[in-house]
């Protein structure tokens, strides 16, 4: 099974990049380790990708893929060979940062999310920080027609992380360890 990774930050060493960096250290020890290898890929910094614009699309379903599209196809690429996704963001102004959303929005005519299972997370510093951010991306997901098998908040998840990037917070080990169950992979 292959599970990706999308960060909404576009920041790489951002807390929510570490989250996600820790995210499969979860699977319980049992997992025999030859399969964890090649099971988790992180999509590198969606901050690199081109702004979608709905120009760039015609001109890219026109036969004419410019280098600058590399990028995005090395993304619908990731998205269509992973069993699942993982997208963990932080909220920007009560929504999602931009790059994520530009991101998403390279799928709309592909349909790389279609049917396919997702868990939301927003990584936010207190509640109800994240709401709002969550509503849009659970909101974006579906009318990719994404299968959203759950929507989880997270919150100071920063703190939640040793200095080796292990989550360290028991009830933030237990609500991953659920999701991890939702994905099939515990």
């Amino acid at each position: 099974m292959t599970i990706l990774m999308l960060c909404g930050s576009p920041r790489p060493q951002s807390s929510t990049a570490r989250f996600l960096a820790a995210f499969p250290s979860i699977i319980p020890k049992e997992t025999p380790k030859t399969s964890l290898e090649h099971t988790w890929l992180m999509q590198p910094s969606l901050g690199d990708l081109p702004l979608f614009t709905p120009s760039a699309l015609e001109a890219e379903q026109g036969g004419k893929t410019p280098e600058v599209f590399t990028k995005v196809i090395a993304l619908r690429q990731n998205l269509r060979n992973a069993d699942a996704v993982v997208i963990a963001t932080p909220e920007y102004a009560h929504n999602l940062p931009a790059a994520l959303k530009s991101a998403l929005e390279w799928t709309v005519a592909s349909g790389e999310f279609s049917r396919k299972p997702v868990l939301a997370i927003t990584c936010t510093p207190h509640p109800p920080r994240g709401e709002y951010c969550m509503r849009s991306l659970v909101w974006t997901l579906q009318a990719l027609d994404a299968n959203v098998l759950a929507e989880v908040p997270l919150y100071d998840v920063a703190r939640k992380l040793d200095a080796q990037g292990r989550v360290v917070d028991k009830e933030m080990r237990e609500v991953l360890e659920a999701c991890l169950e939702l994905l099939g992979v515990a």
